[in-house]
């Protein structure tokens, strides 16, 4: 007879789904009340489980084993047969040999964090625990899918970009482990940056000959990407993007990360002004966009410096983009000089008041109300910049004092 999940462990114990059964893995007696149209409802309270909802249910056993802290004692380990794999959609998982593995090391969560920088990089955190403690992870129900005593700790942690490796015993990490970005990131590896890390840290490989071989194959383009232009550009080492700019071909010049950058459009995103030199120098196109965004748009946005440098050495092409764009140029601006090169353009920012509210740019606004900009306006749908700078919270609270004292 095949088993059913319980609603509060996720392990297969259960005969019958509502039948009043006890889960004996977390002690969760399944009454029928809480299901509805034949699935159980998470938020609403079970009376013979101490009136917990399953999603509180789930908070206390993730802390002590049980679905009750007074059953603690009387839970036993899940075996492996009424183990369920506890996650897939977000593990990056190209061939489905991770989904497998996953299950042999009971990797209970897995999620990013997306870096607040310039060059949107991330954090990969894992959760690993040791079959003591199961945790069921609803991933619709977002941060509760992790243990919320760690979650400060892990957004914490979360800002070095890399791996991030915790295992957990009886609900407690005893093991962490971080892999620096540099080192481990999915430019090196194409999305096998999970598959090198188990084998560092675990000794596994892919099973079969085919798996060693791909895990070869990735490596080695690994060390092929480490030595290319494009890759200093991404990590920011100047010294070996003056190096590499001198002998690349024109392809490896305008060579983009996909869906990332160019050399030139990471040297903008870092501000790298004497790298941008370089490349810009060697050859390279500076009309070369990634996902419609150019390395004059990362310069405007990021590195006003690099900016100047292309009005004033390559004063064409800034020109072209500007005629192109518009003051949709200068949505991301916050530098005083480049509202002076609008100015001289004979542009009116005023349009650009609500961009400069949302995103809590308060020179932007600054600028504004100095030219004597009317901001008591609306946009399509009837809200002014103050309507979206009073719901910033902490980013746009620079601009609400601003437009306080208009």
């Amino acid at each position: 007879m095949e088993k059913k999940q319980c609603p509060c462990c996720g392990c297969l114990t259960l005969d019958e789904l509502g039948a009043w059964e006890i889960c004996p893995v977390c002690f969760w007696e399944d009454e029928s009340g809480i299901y509805r149209n034949g699935s159980p409802d998470p938020q609403l309270a079970s009376v013979p489980n101490g009136d917990l909802s399953i999603v509180k249910a789930r908070r206390i056993l993730r802390r002590c084993g049980a679905c009750q802290e007074s059953m603690a004692g009387k839970t036993r380990k899940p075996t492996p047969e009424e183990v369920t794999v506890m996650y897939t959609n977000l593990m990056n998982d190209p061939d489905g040999w991770l989904h497998d593995l996953a299950h042999d090391l009971c990797i209970d969560a897995f999620f990013l964090v997306l870096i607040a920088s310039r060059n949107s990089r991330q954090a990969n955190i894992y959760t690993v625990r040791d079959g003591s403690v199961v945790t069921y992870t609803d991933w619709f129900g977002g941060a509760d899918s992790i243990h919320d005593r760690y979650m400060k700790q892990f957004s914490e942690q979360g800002k070095q970009p890399g791996i991030h490796l915790w295992r957990f015993e009886y609900g407690t990490p005893v093991i962490q482990r971080f892999y620096p970005e540099s080192e481990y990131n999915s430019v090196l590896y194409d999305g096998y940056s999970s598959y090198v890390m188990f084998w560092i840290e675990y000794g596994l490989t892919p099973p079969g000959e085919e798996g060693r071989a791909k895990l070869e194959a990735v490596m080695d383009d690994a060390e092929r990407i480490r030595k290319s232009l494009v890759y200093a550009c991404y990590i920011g080492d100047t010294e070996q993007i003056i190096a590499r700019a001198k002998k690349a071909s024109p392809a490896q010049l305008n060579k983009a990360i996909p869906y990332m950058n160019t050399p030139l459009g990471f040297c903008a995103q870092h501000g790298d002004l004497e790298g941008f030199r370089a490349v810009m120098a060697a050859g390279a196109d500076l009309g070369k966009s990634v996902a419609s965004m150019s390395p004059l748009g990362w310069a405007m946005h990021c590195s006003p410096d690099i900016a100047l440098y292309i009005r004033k050495n390559y004063r064409a092409q800034f020109d072209a983009e500007l005629k192109k764009q518009g003051v949709r140029l200068f949505s991301q601006t916050n530098d005083p000089r480049l509202f002076a090169v609008a100015d001289e353009s004979g542009l009116d920012l005023a349009p650009l008041a609500f961009d400069f509210a949302k995103s809590g740019n308060a020179a932007g606004i600054n600028y504004l109300l100095k030219k004597g900009t009317d901001l008591n306006v609306t946009d399509s749908c009837g809200c002014t910049p103050v309507f979206y700078a009073e719901r910033g919270g902490e980013k746009t609270r620079a601009v609400r004092e601003l437009l306080a004292k208009a």
